[in-house]
């Protein structure tokens, strides 16, 4: 019988942002995990020798829940760009950007599932340690 690593996600506010991309793409969560399990510039090592496995296998099959689309709504932000005005902190209103997004609604409260097929009986332990960190 085939094993999984199978992990759950669950949005805050049942809202997806992602540009176009529907269910959200695995290296999404593999970025989550990367970001939950460091301590600043520091990814501990049981954590680090995690991800490695992780990216070692296939990819995984998703399960989204039912999602519609919501409003399209124009949003001013900063332009990552404050360079071009000195790298004032106080003039960042001079370079926002205008940027359109058109959220993924999440009708009820059902998780995202990805489970990533197991290479080796004793791979799943070590994936433990992105929960433990």
């Amino acid at each position: 019988m085939a094993r999984h690593f199978a992990l759950t996600v669950h949005l805050h506010d049942r809202r997806y942002h992602g540009a176009d991309e529907w269910p959200p793409a695995p290296a999404r969560v593999f970025q989550a995990l990367v970001a939950g399990a460091a301590q600043g510039r520091h990814v501990p090592e049981d954590a680090a020798r995690a991800l490695k496995l992780l990216e070692r296998l296939a990819p995984p099959v998703i399960a989204a829940p039912v999602a519609r689309r919501g409003q399209r709504v124009s949003l001013f932000v900063p332009n990552n760009d404050l360079d071009a005005v000195g790298g004032h902190p106080d003039r960042v209103g001079e370079v926002r950007t205008k940027k359109t997004v058109q959220p993924h609604l999440l009708e009820g409260e059902a998780p995202f599932l990805y489970a990533w097929p197991l290479l080796e009986e004793g791979d799943a332990p070590h994936l433990k340690a992105l929960f433990e960190s």
